[in-house]
């Protein structure tokens, strides 16, 4: 069995989600494979059939017997996907099995005494494992653990009441000794740490005075930050974040908390500005020079051109417009008043001088003059093609005021770097262009590549949605140029995105190459998305044909990151509000994200119950 067969079939059981407990049946056979992909792909199919709604909890619960066996053998495996995979299907099923010894006592005591016995070797890796995965997982397991254990159980012929209080409060320590902890700090496990006992704080509350003494104890200042010089602003930042909006829940309740923030935010802003200080006075900054320009043409971007280094040779129009008004406002935030007057300076020395070299030239007429006629030269008199010279001893400066005109010497004794954008033909972009292209299609991507240049997205996208080229081959190839050529840039190709897709849409029967290609665009734009372009990303949502299950979800990660929260939640309570076919899907995502503590999604999830 390989792992194309088993993709095929998990195709299948999505399709028809009441096959998913028949291949489980069919894949735990193979799960001790010595082939690794095949054992990872077994792993995350499992964790997926224990988290995903579409299996009943009956059917869950019935599967953690036959699922345990397969556990034991992954939890020591040489590979550290399948290990973090092993912990997070035990955190699913302990709970389960819990509940089944709870209700039929010694029917299912072996089976408890089974998952006891793999969360002990589970637990045993969180403090020998180096892997941030496990650590992670291992510190889930123990919330579920603990939260399992706090259920009371007054004279049960199986679960002794005293022993798992004592196992559950013992984890619990466990957990909150990262507090008070001075070996090196890891960002992701104290995310980790700080979210899953805030949460059992909020849900136990007669755990919550015991939790919030001891994150109130933590002080950042004596503890070492793992990583680089450059890294570790970003990090202090990002903790300071992280326990503002973990104790946010418990603020009204402990007083002490915000004064507590305070504190931890003055701290990692200080020893952030501390090291930027560092880092800029330890960066050597380049040489300027305001010496004049040769005698002669130059190249106009000289004039601008004061240091000799990289950047002399970029150029500016390949940035965004975003990109570049934000790198100018950041450089001229941090250059002082001295060194910018000093730098306009002297590029007003270079106009001035390079006015002068103009009003020294007289135009001669040449042979090509000589022989047009007098209509003509007229013509290019009236069109300022033989601009005036001002006379030598003038002394007034260039006028700048008008932001739409170049300089004087803009116009004479420069050459133009590049044609304006009028006269060139666009043609595909430079990543379009670095598309792999088979040998045997070398002519027809030369053909493509003209097309992509001149012709309307609309057109080139219908002509590749239905039959452009001969084959499936051209037609791929065709589909990444086109995702080349309009992704990176999606704020300004927005509709044509929309285009491309809708084409692929409508033009194909089998939808499978349109929600491909959908992913994809999905998951290259979210890392991309800032708070601004929320209304261009609903948009797009919108707008789009159809909306699959998968792609619903990739709006979680987007929802569980407090920078851009709101982009996903304003996402979802649309694609609820206004398309009802995939209501269902993003009504299921908003109550895993409520549980999982984004409580702006709890209001339409109470409007739609």
């Amino acid at each position: 069995m390989s792992v194309a067969q088993l993709n095929g079939a998990r195709k299948l059981v999505e399709a028809d989600p009441s096959q998913y407990s028949v291949l489980l049946r069919s894949v735990l056979p193979v799960c001790d494979h010595p082939d690794k992909e095949l054992r990872l792909w077994c792993a995350g199919f499992i964790a997926d059939y224990f988290c995903t709604p579409l299996v009943d909890d009956n059917q869950k619960t019935a599967a953690c017997a036959d699922v345990y066996p397969v556990l034991k053998g992954w939890i020591d495996d040489t590979e550290p996907s399948v290990v973090k995979l092993a912990i997070c299907i035990l955190a699913e099923t302990y709970p389960r099995t819990y509940s089944l010894v709870f209700a039929q006592g010694f029917s299912y005591k072996q089976q408890f005494d089974e998952s006891r016995l793999l969360n002990a070797s589970a637990l045993r890796k969180w403090t020998n494992d180096q892997e941030l995965g496990i650590k992670v997982a291992c510190i889930k397991l123990a919330q579920v653990i603990v939260l399992t254990h706090q259920q009371t159980v007054p004279h049960h012929p199986v679960l002794d009441n005293v022993q798992l209080a004592a196992e559950g409060s013992t984890l619990l320590d466990t957990l909150l000794l990262i507090f008070y902890n001075n070996s090196p700090l890891e960002f992701p496990v104290l995310s980790a740490t700080v979210n899953v006992c805030v949460a059992l704080a909020v849900s136990q509350p007669h755990l919550a005075g015991k939790i919030v003494n001891r994150i109130l104890g933590f002080d950042l200042s004596k503890l070492p930050i793992t990583g680089s010089s450059i890294q570790q602003p970003l990090v202090l930042r990002w903790i300071s974040k992280l326990f503002k909006l973990a104790l946010h829940p418990l603020a009204k309740m402990y007083p002490q908390i915000p004064k507590y923030l305070a504190g931890l935010n003055a701290y990692c802003t200080n020893q952030s500005l501390k090291r930027r200080a560092e880092f800029e006075s330890s960066s050597k900054r380049p040489k300027i020079s305001t010496e004049l320009l040769p005698v002669g043409p130059q190249p106009y971007k000289s004039l601008y051109n004061l240091c000799d280094n990289m950047l002399a040779t970029f150029y500016a129009r390949d940035l965004q417009f975003e990109l570049a008004v934000t790198l100018a406002v950041s450089g001229l935030e941090k250059i002082g008043f001295d060194d910018l007057n000093e730098r306009l300076d002297a590029v007003e020395k270079r106009i001035l001088q390079k006015e002068k070299e103009n009003a020294n030239i007289q135009k001669k007429p040449t042979s090509k003059d000589i022989s047009r006629e007098p209509e003509d030269l007229a013509k290019d008199a009236s069109t300022n093609e033989i601009p005036e010279s001002k006379p030598e001893n003038s002394s007034s400066k260039p006028e700048l005021s008008n932001s739409n005109q170049q300089p004087t010497a803009a116009a004479e004794g420069f050459e133009e770097d590049e044609p304006a954008e009028s006269q060139v033909e666009k043609g595909p972009s430079r990543a379009a262009l670095e598309v792999v292209v088979p040998e045997e299609l070398e002519q027809y991507d030369l053909v493509f590549n003209r097309l992509l240049g001149r012709a309307p997205v609309r057109l080139v996208s219908r002509l590749v949605a239905r039959g452009l080229g001969d084959g499936s081959l051209a037609k791929q190839v065709s589909h990444k140029k086109l995702y080349a050529q309009l992704v990176p840039d999606f704020r300004s190709q927005f509709d044509a995105i929309i285009l491309w897709l809708s084409e692929v849409y409508y033009a194909l029967e089998d939808r499978a190459m349109y929600f491909e290609l959908v992913s994809q665009v999905v998951d290259d734009i979210l890392p991309k998305l800032e708070v601004d372009d929320s209304r261009i990303f609903i948009r797009l949502l919108s707008e789009l044909p159809e909306i699959n299950r998968e792609i619903v979800y990739k709006l979680k990660s987007i929802c569980l990151d407090p920078e851009r929260a709101v982009i996903g939640s304003r996402a979802i309570k649309f694609l609820i509000m206004f398309k009802p076919p995939c209501r269902k899907d993003c009504l299921d995502l908003a109550k895993e994200l409520v549980d999982a503590g984004v409580t702006s999604l709890q209001s339409v999830v109470d409007k739609y119950k």
